[in-house]
């Protein structure tokens, strides 16, 4: 590890919370990081040398499961008999069925959109954990109201409950996997996420192909309820799981931050490496409080109504960046447009100066 003098460094005002801070900068007292140690190998071949924090991220891609399995088993449902007698409106034969068979489908992404646009409030007001174990929940409910559901408008509010969690767990579980893992192997443990909804998928096809033979409602409502049982085993293990440290950073909670560092890390308290990186979420989320006072100076009152003004700022910056992107394939469309237009201008004048030739 690469150290320089003190005069050259920037110095992170220590907290006064606990002893061990204070033997850490003892420690490394006139010097300051230029590079970086890791903690071990990069890529998945980390992931056998980290596995606490490995497992940790493990459990949260039960989330993306849940969303995986739902987009699965819903496509097979619409098509089993039990179901369409259940829910004669959304049979090919009833007046309609195209608008109220999309109606039901498109209620769980639309909870999904509304649940993913307030999933960050509530990660940053209860923190990450508690967050998940509230979309879990609401899901369930969802997940009730889809398994016992009568009749069609019973189905589609559960399908729009089950969405807001759906989306909160969409949003909320790959935040948490992100901070909590080491900068070596982050890229590989957010794959396992979309890896998760990719067999989630898998997953609901086969059990919808092996229940499709029942011979009575069951057919359809045992899919329904089996995607409510990987829910309270996330709710129940996210649990004993410690906070992101970056949260705790940014609730002032430094040597929790620490403590919940060296958890993940299996390291003492001590140790260079994640005092280093200790330090730099502790830099970040300083640098991002200055940007917010700088930009939203009357909103820095930690009051309800700023925080709520806050969240709506940030949803504005998110729809933004998604114009953003629409303008930039529209005009990615355009610019290929007239490429291949100038090409082709250039390949006849080719043709057309070799015959007068």
């Amino acid at each position: 590890m690469g150290y320089k003098d003190e005069s050259d460094s920037i110095q992170v005002a220590p907290s006064t919370g606990g002893m061990h801070q204070e033997d850490v900068a003892r420690n490394h007292a006139g010097k300051a990081w230029t590079t970086r140690e890791p903690y071990g190998p990069a890529g998945f071949g980390g992931l056998f040398t980290k596995y606490y924090v490995a497992m940790c991220a493990t459990l949260a891609t039960i989330g993306g499961l849940l969303f995986g399995y739902d987009q699965g088993f819903i496509s097979v449902t619409l098509v089993m008999d039990h179901f369409l007698n259940c829910f004669p409106q959304v049979s090919d034969t009833a007046s309609g069925a195209g608008f109220w068979k999309g109606l039901m489908t498109a209620m769980l992404e639309l909870g999904a959109l509304i649940g993913t646009l307030f999933a960050g409030y509530l990660a940053d007001r209860l923190s990450r954990k508690y967050s998940i174990v509230v979309a879990v929940i609401i899901f369930t409910i969802g997940g009730i109201l889809q398994t016992a559901a009568v009749e069609y408008s019973m189905l589609v509010v559960g399908r729009l409950v089950g969405g807001l969690g759906i989306g909160m767990l969409a949003m909320i579980s790959p935040l948490y996997i992100f901070e909590i893992a080491p900068p070596e192997i982050r890229g590989a443990l957010l794959v396992l996420q979309e890896f998760s909804i990719v067999f989630g998928i898998v997953i609901a096809f086969w059990i919808t192909f092996g229940t499709r033979f029942m011979p009575n409602e069951w057919s359809w409502r045992l899919p329904f309820l089996i995607q409510m049982i990987p829910g309270p085993i996330l709710s129940a293990g996210i649990v004993f799981l410690p906070f992101s440290s970056r949260w705790l950073c940014s609730k002032g909670r430094d040597d929790e931050a620490l403590q919940a560092l060296a958890k993940l890390r299996r390291l003492p308290e001590n140790d260079s490496r994640m005092y280093q990186e200790w330090c730099e979420i502790r830099a970040e989320v300083a640098f991002q409080k200055e940007i917010n006072a700088e930009k939203h100076p009357q909103l820095q009152e930690d009051t309800p109504a700023n925080r709520w003004k806050m969240e709506v700022v940030q949803i504005r910056k998110t729809l933004r960046h998604i114009t953003k992107d629409g303008e930039m394939r529209r005009e990615s469309r355009c610019l290929v447009r007239a490429a291949v237009a100038q090409s082709s201008c250039q390949v006849m004048r080719r043709r057309g100066s070799s015959h007068s030739i």
